[in-house]
């Protein structure tokens, strides 16, 4: 993970004292370390991203022939009959 500084709120000595210490920490490259395992982030990510997918598509006003034949959303392909799809298509 990087960090940088950026000079905010000048003329406020309190933020400006923050500042300076942030200016510090960031130019010491003291490493950060997550004990998280990374797939396990990413699983919880993935998760969240898909619910927050759902909740889209469930109250959206667009989309809703689509939505009335596929009302789940899904990250793999949904095998489909000639017929459906030609009924989606019109």
């Amino acid at each position: 993970m990087k960090h940088g500084w950026m000079r905010a709120q000048v003329g406020y000595s309190g933020n400006e004292a923050g500042d300076v210490i942030a200016k510090k920490a960031t130019q010491k490259r003291i490493p950060t370390y997550i004990s998280t395992l990374r797939n396990y982030i990413k699983s919880l990510l993935q998760i969240e991203s898909i619910f927050r997918w759902q909740k889209e598509w469930g109250n959206g006003e667009t989309g809703r022939s689509v939505h009335n034949v596929l009302p789940k959303v899904k990250t793999t392909p949904t095998p489909r009959q000639r017929p459906e799809i030609m009924f989606d298509m019109g």
